[in-house]
This record gives structure tokens, C-alpha cells and sequence, in this order.
């Protein structure tokens, strides 16, 4: 198994546990939706596996959490992971190019076509010197996820990507043709 999930309990120091017993599993090339109400604990889900969340003090994390039989934290640290939040977090000093290359400089890589690529696969084109605080919420979303898969990670964690999209948007991105075009890696994801 690619992710490995026993048991899992979670609670915030402030709060009652908020994940109970969580269990499973997800093999390598496959994708998993965590569904359920507001609240119930999906994007702290999502940091733990990512090991953006670690088991610090205070807060208390039981059970057995493996990522190609990594603790989470290990696995995010050889960058082979990228998560996107649920609110676009964007560089505001950066326009939706710059935002979109942003993991690959960081690595040391540039590839110009793939960055068009993505542009052009959430539809940016004609928006790209602009910067975060000139675009809707929804455009910036749709940066944040082509920026999410500039690096191609082995594993995509997505926290709410469609929730600030309008219903054109999500149709296009839940079409497999559009979002298959953006993925043409097919890294593993999981997204609530």
C-alpha cells in the first residue's frame, strides 16, 4: 500500500478528539475522496497525512500512518508530496506565472512548456501577469491547483479544490480530459 491508515484518533489540545478510528489504505496510482459535513475533521486529515500537522505537543495523534512506508513527516520532507489548501494560499507579490513556477524554482528546475501548459489547462492565459489581489476567488483557486501540480508530485493532497469554483469551472475540471490534462503524470491524489 502506497498510504497506510489504522486506527487514527486525533484531537486538538483546544478541542474534543476530532478523528476517531480512521482506517485506510491507498494504492499507488489510485485516488481517494474524503467526504462528510463541515467540521468533521477532513483537512485535518489531510495535514496529518501530509505531515504538515505533526503529533506536537499538545495535540495527541494515535495509531499507524505510513506514506511508501514513511512517517508523513519524512515523506513531505523528500518533496515528493504537494498539498493545496482549502483558501489559495498565493504569493501576493507574485503574478499567476510566477505563482504557478514558484515550486519548480524552488527546486532548481525550470520547464517553460509545462508551466503554459497548466496555465493553459485552468484557462488563465490571458491573466497571466496578474497578481493574486487582481483575480477572483475562483482563478485564484484554479492557480493554486495548476501550481500544485507544476512539480508532478508522487502524491497530491487537495483540500476543497472546487469549492470557490463556479459550476462552468467544476464541470470542466471534474471532466477526466481536463483534469487528466493537468495530471499527465497521474501522481497519486487524495482530496476532500
Amino acid at each position: 500500500m502506497f498510504i497506510e491508515c489504522q486506527n487514527i484518533n486525533f484531537n486538538y489540545i483546544t478541542s474534543a478528539r476530532v478523528l476517531q478510528d480512521i482506517n485506510f489504505s491507498l494504492e499507488k496510482g489510485k485516488t481517494l475522496a474524503i467526504v462528510g459535513a463541515s467540521g468533521c475533521g477532513k483537512s485535518t486529515l489531510l495535514r496529518i497525512v501530509s505531515g504538515i500537522l505533526p503529533n506536537s505537543v499538545g495535540n495527541s495523534l494515535r495509531g499507524k500512518l505510513e506514506v511508501d512506508g514513511l512517517t508523513p513527516d519524512l515523506y513531505r520532507q523528500t518533496g515528493k508530496l504537494a498539498f493545496m489548501f482549502q483558501e489559495a494560499t498565493l504569493m501576493p507579490h507574485l503574478n499567476v506565472k510566477e505563482n504557478i513556477e514558484l515550486p519548480l524554482n524552488i527546486k532548481g528546475k525550470t520547464d517553460v512548456q509545462k508551466v503554459e501548459d497548466l496555465i493553459k489547462a485552468v484557462g488563465l492565459e490571458e491573466y497571466i501577469n496578474y497578481l493574486p489581489k487582481q483575480l477572483s476567488g475562483g482563478m485564484k483557486t484554479r492557480v493554486a491547483l495548476a501550481r500544485s501540480f507544476s512539480t508532478m508530485p508522487e502524491l497530491l493532497l487537495l483540500d476543497e479544490p472546487f469549492s470557490a469554483l463556479d459550476i462552468a469551472w467544476k464541470s470542466k475540471l471534474y471532466r477526466v480530459g481536463t483534469f487528466e490534462g493537468i495530471n499527465k503524470n497521474h501522481c497519486d491524489s487524495g482530496y476532500a
